[in-house]
């Protein structure tokens, strides 16, 4: 199988050396990327610039730093080659910068705006929904999508996770909580069409999961 999982975070540039960005580590993603690689898989790595890496010889690793550098790498790497799986953990920015003001509102340009400004007003845009452009340039793949929400029950979180789906052509949906995600512990439900297929606790159990997954649904 040829396996293409984008991992990390985004980042919008306000100036040269400024940027909007979050706070995803890329980690699962990597650790994904590891186990199809040693599962005897072929692996397109699509990370943000400061994700997590995988380890494992031969994985072929492609940094991207904006929401329209991401999209142009991924229609690149689906022209170019056959995948059959697109696991799309990347945490993709909602909003790009469209200006940027001083408190006059002025717009200010350059390559670095002059930090003598007491206050700045950045005007952003919605950015495009990446998940939904990936059946239409990679329509032979399968698609993990993966749903990350705050606040909220399980319930309203497994109901969110169907409709990324169902409004996505999704196969799976891997839904986990803020709450319930740190370094030790990534508590989560692989969601299908109608309800849950797996429940994991760790990001290890996460990455076994799924490419065991994958490998049956392909095999069969």
């Amino acid at each position: 199988m040829t396996v293409l999982i984008t991992a990390g975070g985004t980042v919008e540039s306000i100036d040269r050396v400024r940027g909007i960005t979050n706070f995803a580590t890329g980690r699962l993603g990597s650790l994904l990327a590891d186990r199809f690689a040693l599962a005897g898989h072929r692996v397109l790595y699509v990370h943000g610039r400061q994700a997590a890496l995988p380890q494992t010889p031969g994985i072929e690793a492609h940094a991207i730093s904006s929401v329209r550098s991401l999209q142009e790498k991924l229609r690149a790497l689906c022209n170019e080659n056959t995948v059959d799986w697109v696991l799309h953990s990347m945490a993709v920015s909602d909003y790009a910068v469209e200006y940027v003001t001083d408190a006059q509102g002025n717009i200010l340009t350059g390559e670095k705006i002059s930090s003598a400004h007491e206050k700045l007003l950045v005007h952003l845009r919605q950015t495009p929904k990446v998940i939904a452009e990936i059946q239409q340039i990679a329509p032979q793949a399968k698609l993990i999508g993966f749903k990350l929400r705050s606040g909220v029950t399980r319930d309203e979180l497994l109901a969110a996770a169907q409709t990324l789906l169902q409004s996505n052509r999704c196969t799976y949906v891997l839904a986990n909580l803020l709450e319930e995600t740190d370094a030790d512990r990534h508590h989560a439900w692989l969601v299908e069409e109608g309800g849950v297929l797996a429940e994991y606790q760790t990001k290890a159990e996460i990455a076994e999961g799924i490419v065991q997954l994958c490998q049956t649904f392909c095999s069969a």
